[in-house]
């Protein structure tokens, strides 16, 4: 980051109960770890591991498509942003803070994109078809699995095209001229659903079913780095010196509740089908450091369900995009986490960085939101709901922090019920000396105004 507004918050309040003074007692509530912090809602300020509130990088909502899902993000032909979607199977373009319909496959989730120099490549289910699409907009099936699902695409240093399949896990490896394939990897589990290239240039993979993280090496043979025993691995990163980076979560449940009907031609979709990804109850997906030798330490736990895709920072540090409730988290070498962003969408799905940009694709709904390496001019940050167990006067409000480059200010409200509604007071901004001069309640919050 360029610039950071450290704020840390020691939030102290003062309630003092209307009974009699033999029944008077005081009450501290004290907000000053990052585990307080993260229980209450923050538009564009960041929690930081330490248990500070600071300004978070500056997000924009470049596109909002009106499609159920999206399921990935590349940049590609004329330097655009493309979205791989569904249920109706298209590619979607994202230029000049404009959305238009690039291309449309005969299968109807676009599960994994690929791109370059003019050329795009697109992964679909529940046929398993890989598209090579040019500039124009204009595209042929460039090769068929015999599976349902091509869960991942990445263009291979060797100048082939990989790609992640199932059920019954592989990766093809497919000569993009031709479209030849050949499987490159076999491996018995369910689904290979993600692939990187480590810097040796051997090929990384996880997969659903066991959750497995596995590596290609130079000789062709295929080695097992790490049995996750959360059942699947979303996303393989890698790092420096042979570092292998994977989330694991609970198994995703596939369930196909219809027979496609398609035309045949490759070029559209006859009948529409029904076709559902569900998920089973919350787990908590895991951020794994695997070394060169095969060594894996449970690194850091996202305390939600899910790790969709990981990245890297300008500064190294691991970005872990998430869900049940969207969010972006930065995990230092130390295994600690900065809530970057707390995101209004349901899910954070894929990470593209391009530069020193970050670009999130979202669902729940629908969006694609660019992130730069500067910060938010400005932010807010609410608290969770105080509860004084009766209805109490109260005190006044301390902090602590270092707003030299910026400022903040305070307000609060007050009410009966454990839920801010109607019958609440408006926000009221609080003095230098903090005191709260709302009349007696049981239920207060605070917020602050952080501006750079």
């Amino acid at each position: 980051m360029k610039q950071r507004i450290p704020l840390c918050l020691a939030a102290a309040w003062l309630a003092v109960g209307p009974a009699p003074a033999d029944a008077v007692s005081t009450q501290y509530w004290i907000d000053d770890l990052a585990t307080d912090f993260v229980l209450g809602d923050a538009t564009d300020v960041s929690v930081t591991s330490e248990g500070s509130l600071r300004l978070a990088p500056r997000t924009e909502v470049v596109a909002e498509p009106e499609v159920p899902y999206v399921w990935d993000v590349v940049q590609g032909p004329g330097k655009a942003v493309y979205l791989g979607t569904g249920d109706d199977g298209w590619v979607l373009r994202v230029r000049d803070g404009k959305t238009d319909n690039f291309f449309q496959c005969a299968a109807l989730e676009v599960l994994a994109l690929e791109s370059s120099g003019g050329t795009l490549w697109a992964g679909t289910a529940p046929e398993g078809f890989v598209y090579q699409v040019n500039e124009a907009g204009e595209g042929t099936i460039l090769f068929d699995a015999e599976e349902e699902y091509v869960w991942d695409l990445l263009l291979g240093p060797d100048g082939f095209l990989y790609a992640a399949v199932g059920p019954g896990a592989a990766v093809y490896r497919i000569d993009r001229e031709s479209g030849k394939a050949e499987k490159f990897v076999e491996i018995e589990d369910n689904h290979v659903v993600c692939l990187a290239f480590d810097e040796a240039g051997r090929l990384l993979f996880g997969t659903e079913g066991r959750g497995l993280v596995g590596r290609v090496d130079k000789d062709g043979r295929v080695r097992v780095l790490h049995d996750c025993p959360q059942g699947e691995v979303g996303a393989v990163l890698a790092g420096p010196d042979g570092v292998v980076w994977a989330a694991a979560a609970a198994t995703a449940e596939l369930r196909e509740r219809a027979t496609p009907d398609k035309n045949g031609d490759g070029t559209g979709i006859d009948d529409p089908y029904t076709f559902d990804f569900t998920t089973p109850a919350t787990g908590n997906g895991v951020l794994y450091r695997i070394d060169d030798q095969g060594n894996a330490v449970r690194f850091w736990e996202s305390g939600q369900g899910t790790i969709f895709d990981l990245s890297f920072a300008g500064n190294g540090e691991v970005l872990a995009a998430t869900g049940d409730e969207g969010a972006l988290f930065s995990v230092d070498a130390n295994g600690e986490a900065t809530l970057l962003l707390d995101a209004q969408e349901d899910q954070v799905v894929a990470l593209l960085r391009s530069g020193a940009e970050h670009w999130l694709a979202t669902a729940n709904p629908s969006r694609l939101i660019r992130m730069g390496d500067d910060l938010a001019s400005e932010g807010t940050y609410e608290s969770r709901v105080i509860d004084a167990r009766r209805v109490s006067n109260w005190g006044r409000l301390d902090w602590t922090g270092d707003s030299a480059r910026g400022k903040v200010a305070f307000d609060v409200r007050t009410g009966s019920t454990d839920e801010p509604d109607k019958t609440w007071t408006d926000w009221h901004g609080l003095d230098d000396d903090g005191r709260i001069e709302e009349d007696a309640s049981r239920y207060l919050q605070w917020r602050a105004r952080l501006k750079g």
